[in-house]
């Protein structure tokens, strides 16, 4: 071997070491100087967007001072040297010091309280001399602590060595229980947090950053598809997402849970009890509370890994009667990584990872599918998946990103077959045509509305007039029929459990004189929530703001947008002047995305706004994710694009996808230190 190394030539060593030299000053070179620069700032921002962010309050008191105290039960409790144990379920934190109500009839000089923290990780012992702890002016002993803990019911052993008559007092309280699903004892006490450690979430940062800008230069001066970046680009995030969100993130995670698991089981008619609520058992932690939304920590999470959906006394009734107005396809894939699952794991949150990824990568197909088949714009499916909010939902089991999905698709395909000569309504195309608005109309009805958009199809693109005619008949029918059976059963379950809410509600919309202020007027007050919350800002569930995070991705995407305007205009191109001059489609688009508005503030204003309300309650701003890529479009046309299907990822695309994929980066960094706390 050393001989062999020795008899290698100068020119051979040169062809060796060159490559190790040259490749990392090419990658510093100024022509990369624009993502250095976009990489540098998105560390500076992703710092100073963790510095500013908290996970919670950083004081807490047991009991809440929200308890129920009819049913509390207090007393004193004696401690001596073989200790008593204590119960508390919390939200993982890094405890700074605990303040404890205690009493003492007499101290000896070496008087010493031990308390053990045990989690589900370890047991952590504190020692302190009874004489040295500091008592506030309202009675209350602090105690230095300094650990972090694990989420869930933590257990507090407290010994008393050579301390006479030490007692401290604790409460009962119903629904709390102790490891062994006992009534807890717990501590009436005072709990002084400490921040994540931020350093990790700066090391989560940076190393994100040397992958995604790796990424960007291997890619810059080579030749690669779109589908195939799309791929490598949908992995990374979803990578990045599920490190991130925790089982239970989404809005309404609790309900759509419930929603799934029931279909799993195959209850797919969900039945009014006699409160006219539609719930049933279901394996629940005890301490969780059980309204649409809950807020878990990924501690939390892990502490309930061992969690069994099988043993009946995990089992709670729950409700889920909003969203059992759903139709059952809308979970059906998430629901069928469950009971795949259960063939392999009791785990309560094994399962619900389970029909999360089986969800991504439903949503990851049809994404695909789009990308393949439109003709043009194929760089917005990118912009897509590197949305935050959507990169929150393509990792949950909801149905609102798989909803856009198909919008997006469907897009695509009557963009295919109106703008490519070579594209005819057969085969493949036809049967899009069919699934896609039947599963419209079983996800959200309200969104059957862009079905519109297959009147752009030209007749030409069937076999024959005949034809067209006869699959727009089939086609209507296969949408509309099933998807008004389900409208029935689900207005029967609204009927009888919110008729009174309804009525009057259903008188103004009836009249447009009355609707229209109400529309107007929710615009005016809500806009702006709307679209904060479209770029983000409903991305953390604690008290963590990132509404400046939200702004800077909003003007890039504005800006990006804004390009793309001017590149459509300045690109004379036979089809790019077709598509910007095509007035049918730009008009039906219009007509698709304002129908399917109207229809959602419609809906929410009927069925969840209370009676007589001025403003419409229940929007919220990623109802509108399906309107992205036909929006863009719109606004667009076919910017860079010289030919169809004649886009390929330049040095300017680049600096684009690095540039969201920095500012995905900066929520990233912030979130991962609050869905951890």
């Amino acid at each position: 071997m050393r001989k062999a190394i020795k008899n290698l030539s100068v020119s051979a060593w040169g062809r060796i070491i060159s490559p190790l030299l040259v490749y990392p000053i090419e990658v510093f070179h100024l022509k990369n100087a624009s993502f250095l620069l976009i990489a540098v700032v998105t560390a500076i921002f992703s710092i100073l967007s963790v510095s500013g962010s908290q996970a919670d309050v950083s004081k807490y008191s047991f009991p809440a001072e929200n308890a129920d105290y009819s049913t509390v039960a207090w007393a004193e409790n004696e401690i001596d040297e073989n200790g008593r144990s204590f119960y508390f379920d919390y939200s993982a934190w890094d405890i700074g010091r605990i303040g404890l109500r205690m009493s003492y009839d007499s101290l000896e000089d070496d008087s010493t309280i031990e308390l053990h923290i045990i989690d589900s990780e370890n047991e952590q012992i504190c020692e302190y001399s009874a004489r040295d702890l500091y008592v506030d002016p309202e009675g209350v002993t602090w105690m230095e602590v300094g650990k972090h803990v694990e989420a869930g019911n933590i257990e507090l052993l407290i010994k008393g060595i050579n301390t006479a008559g030490l007692k401290v007092v604790g409460y009962t309280q119903d629904g709390v229980l102790d490891k062994n699903g006992n009534p807890a004892t717990c501590l009436n006490m005072q709990v002084e947090t400490k921040t994540f450690p931020k350093t990790k979430a700066y090391a989560f940062s940076i190393v994100w950053l040397l992958i995604l800008f790796a990424g960007i230069i291997l890619i810059k001066n080579r030749s690669i598809s779109f589908e195939r970046l799309f791929i490598v680009t949908y992995i990374i995030m979803g990578i990045m997402a599920f490190m991130i969100f925790p089982p239970f993130a989404e809005p309404d995670c609790g309900n759509h849970y419930r929603r799934t698991y029931a279909i799993s089981e195959n209850v797919f008619l969900p039945e009014l009890d006699e409160n006219n609520a539609i719930g049933g058992m279901f394996a629940w932690p005890s301490t969780w509370g059980g309204e649409d939304s809950i807020q878990v920590s990924w501690s939390e999470a892990d502490n309930r890994m061992s969690f069994d959906v099988t043993d009946p006394n995990n089992a709670r009734y729950l409700t889920y009667t909003n969203i059992a107005l759903y139709s059952p396809v809308c979970h059906i894939v998430p629901a069928l990584g469950m009971k795949i699952a259960r063939l392999f794991t009791n785990s309560f949150i094994l399962i619900v990872m389970t029909a999360r990824v089986f969800n991504y990568i439903a949503i990851g197909i049809l994404l695909y599918l789009g990308i393949r088949i439109a003709p043009f714009g194929k760089e917005y499916f990118l912009w897509i998946i590197l949305h935050p909010f959507m990169m929150k939902l393509y990792t949950s089991i909801s149905p609102d990103v798989m909803t856009a999905a198909l919008v997006y698709l469907l897009t695509a395909v009557v963009l295919r077959l109106r703008y490519d000569p070579n594209a005819y309504a057969k085969k493949g195309y036809l049967a899009a045509l069919y699934v896609i608005p039947l599963l419209l109309g079983q996800f959200k009805i309200v969104y059957v509305a862009f079905c519109i958009l297959l009147f752009l199809i030209p007749k030409e693109k069937f076999a024959s007039k005949k034809s067209y005619y006869m699959n727009a008949a089939a086609i209507g029918a296969v949408t509309m029929v099933p998807a008004f059976i389900w409208l029935k059963i689900s207005s029967h379950i609204l009927s009888v459990g919110y008729a009174r809410t309804n009525e009057p509600n259903t008188q103004i919309v009836l009249s447009v004189f009355k609707y229209i202020p109400v529309l107007l007027n929710t615009f005016v007050k809500k806009g702006y929530d709307y679209i904060m919350q479209f770029f983000g800002s409903t991305l953390v569930f604690k008290e963590s703001t990132n509404n400046a995070v939200v702004l800077v991705f909003l003007i890039l995407v504005t800006g990006l947008i804004a390009r793309n305007m001017q590149s459509n205009m300045n690109n004379l191109s036979e089809p790019a002047v077709r598509v910007r001059k095509d007035l049918a489609m730009k008009a039906v688009i219009v007509a698709a995305i304002a129908i399917t508005a109207i229809l959602i503030f419609t809906a929410e204003y009927i069925q969840w706004t209370e009676p007589g309300a001025s403003i419409v309650d229940g929007v919220s701003g990623r109802y509108f994710f399906p309107f992205i890529f036909p929006a863009l479009i719109l606004f667009t046309g076919m910017a860079d694009t010289k030919e169809i299907d004649g886009e390929v990822i330049d040095v300017t695309g680049c600096k684009k996808l690095f540039s969201l994929a920095a500012i995905v980066l900066c929520f990233a960094s912030q979130l991962y230190i609050v869905y951890r706390l």
